[in-house]
C-alpha cells in the first residue's frame, strides 16, 4: 500500500488547527486498517502498510508555519515542529495497534507495518553519519529541498516554477521538492529489507 494518512494531514494545516486534527487519527487509522482487512479478504497474502513520515520535518510544513518563532516549538535537535512530529507518531503508535488486531483477525496473511519516521528522524538527527553511505552523502541542511525557490527551506516557489532551483547532487540532500530523494528512499528501503 502507499504512503497513507500524510495528506490527512498536511493539507489540513491550511484551516485546521492541530486539535481538530488530532481528532482525524483514529479515523484515518481506521480508513487505513479497513482498507488493509479488503485486500486481506480480496485474497491478498502479504501487505505492507507504512506508517507516516514525521510531518513536523517536511519542508512544505517547516514553510507553512515558519512565521513561528518561538523556539519551543521546534525539536532542538532536529530543529523539526515538535507537535506535528508528535501527531505523526500518535498516528504510527496507533496504527500499529489496529494492525496488531488485522493480525489476530486473519492470522494466514502477513501484514508488515513499514517505519518511515525512524529512519527519517536518524537522518535528520545524524546526516553526518550517512557521509560513508555509497548512494548518500548528507552534506546539506537535511531539511532544505534540493529543488525548490528560496527561503530557509528551499520551498518558497515548487520545482520546476519561475525562479526555483535544482542542487548539484540530489544524493546529498534528504528532500527533493518536500518529498523524499532517492538517496533517502533507499536508506529507508535498505532498512526494511534487512529486518
Amino acid at each position: 500500500m502507499g504512503e497513507l494518512g500524510v495528506n490527512d494531514y498536511s493539507f489540513s494545516l491550511f484551516g485546521k488547527n492541530l486539535p481538530q486534527i488530532r481528532s482525524f487519527v483514529p479515523g484515518v487509522v481506521n480508513t487505513i486498517s479497513s482498507a488493509t482487512e479488503r485486500l486481506i479478504e480480496q485474497g491478498a497474502k502479504t501487505v505492507v502498510v507504512p506508517g507516516i513520515p514525521p510531518l513536523g520535518c517536511l519542508p512544505p510544513n517547516l514553510a507553512v508555519f515558519s512565521t513561528i518563532v518561538d523556539p519551543a516549538a521546534y525539536d532542538s535537535r532536529t530543529g523539526c515542529l515538535t507537535e506535528l512530529n508528535d501527531l505523526a507518531a500518535s498516528h504510527n503508535s496507533l496504527l500499529q495497534e489496529a494492525l496488531e488486531s488485522v493480525r489476530t483477525a486473519h492470522p494466514d496473511a502477513r501484514v508488515v507495518y513499514a517505519d518511515f519516521f525512524t529512519p527519517i528522524i536518524e537522518m535528520v538527527e545524524a546526516p553526518d553519519k550517512f557521509g560513508q553511505s555509497s548512494y548518500c552523502r548528507f552534506t546539506r541542511d537535511v531539511l532544505r529541498c534540493c529543488c525548490g525557490g528560496g527561503g530557509k527551506y528551499n520551498f518558497k516557489a515548487g520545482c520546476g516554477m519561475p525562479g526555483a532551483t535544482v542542487g548539484r547532487d540530489p544524493s546529498t540532500y534528504l528532500f527533493w521538492d518536500g518529498h523524499l530523494t532517492e538517496a533517502a528512499h533507499r536508506y529507508i528501503a535498505d532498512g526494511w529489507l534487512s529486518k
